[in-house]
């Protein structure tokens, strides 16, 4: 059994507690797979952070570095209310330098009130759009509320993106506004042609959730989830193949797959959704990873001196 069939024997013949979430109907997900990979990643690692590390953005000088925290919680879903500070769960590397702009993309859902009770917290994610792997996820409900903008703002300068927020909620826009740098870090609405139009409001970045556009955020999410990717050696056999779903790390954007149903509240995959919407549009747009002058410039400073046996064979290559 695969697929929904497994989940359906899961959801009728549950032997762990938690297959009593799955929901056969309901839940577009492959929520089977997306609990062993869950279960696969916290043997790998713990059941805090998986094998992901959690870390605190901090700038020094003019640069954006990085400290373990180990020890803060980290949001769960579903969320239980209150007020909570968590880390910021890195996958891969954290980049040294100044990566091209447009590989990277972020997606952000707000939460919507400032009381301390409500079961929502933010969803911001950064996702390479190379790999198609989510680099970067963000959850947390601090207090104050700035305090997630200035951890954003400091995301965004590390991985070199733009980041496609909902627009009904523009306290990041207002943070980035006193800083006078919201266009170098808000993506404009969409309304550049076709079916982009139903992006827009009169509002002047980010998109506007509703009965159109949220169905189709979450269906690129789907969508990725099952996407295949095929593996060929150096003969061009097919060795392996993959599932989107195999690429997603974060234990707890998996377990809200798990736990999907359509009328509930779920915070990563509509910030994991609004970075696939972004990737959407600037791929319509043909707009793609480059390096403008002075990035090129930045990144001769760290360009490693080659050898005499290096610049020779250059030579030769050239001559062929």
């Amino acid at each position: 059994l695969t697929g929904t069939s497994l989940t359906s024997e899961k959801v009728f013949r549950p032997i762990d507690p938690e297959e009593c979430f799955m929901s056969a109907k309901n839940n577009p997900f492959d929520a089977g797979h997306a609990k062993k990979l869950k279960d696969r990643y916290i043997a790998k690692g713990n059941e805090k952070h998986g094998t992901a590390t959690p870390i605190r953005l901090k700038r020094v000088d003019d640069k954006v570095e990085y400290d373990l925290d180990l020890k803060s919680p980290i949001a769960i879903y579903p969320h239980p209310g209150k007020h909570i500070d968590s880390p910021g769960l890195l996958f891969g590397e954290f980049p040294k330098y100044k990566p091209p702009m447009w590989q990277f993309v972020a997606g952000f859902d707000d939460y919507k009130h400032e009381e301390s009770d409500g079961d929502s917290v933010s969803g911001f994610k950064i996702f390479d759009r190379i790999s198609r792997r989510l680099v970067y996820s963000l959850a947390t409900r601090p207090d104050p509320h700035k305090a997630l903008y200035k951890e954003i703002h400091m995301a965004l300068d590390a991985w070199n993106c733009k980041a496609l927020p909902e627009n009904e909620d523009m306290g990041i826009k207002e943070y980035l506004d006193r800083l006078n740098v919201t266009d170098s870090y808000i993506e404009k609405k969409f309304d550049a042609f076709g079916d982009f139009s139903k992006f827009s409001t009169n509002r002047k970045y980010g998109w506007q959730p509703d009965k159109f556009t949220a169905p189709f955020v979450r269906n690129l999410v789907i969508d990725y989830t099952k996407e295949i990717t095929e593996h060929q050696n150096d003969k061009g056999e097919v060795t392996d193949t993959e599932k989107g779903m195999d690429r997603v790390e974060d234990i707890h954007l998996l377990e809200e797959f798990i736990k999907y149903k359509e009328d509930g509240n779920f915070d990563r995959i509509v910030g994991f959704g609004s970075c696939l919407l972004y990737d959407y549009y600037l791929t319509a747009k043909r707009i793609f990873p480059r390096t403008n002058k002075r990035d090129r410039e930045e990144l001769e400073v760290y360009k490693p001196k080659k050898t005499p046996q290096q610049r020779r064979a250059e030579r030769r290559r050239k001559m062929l």
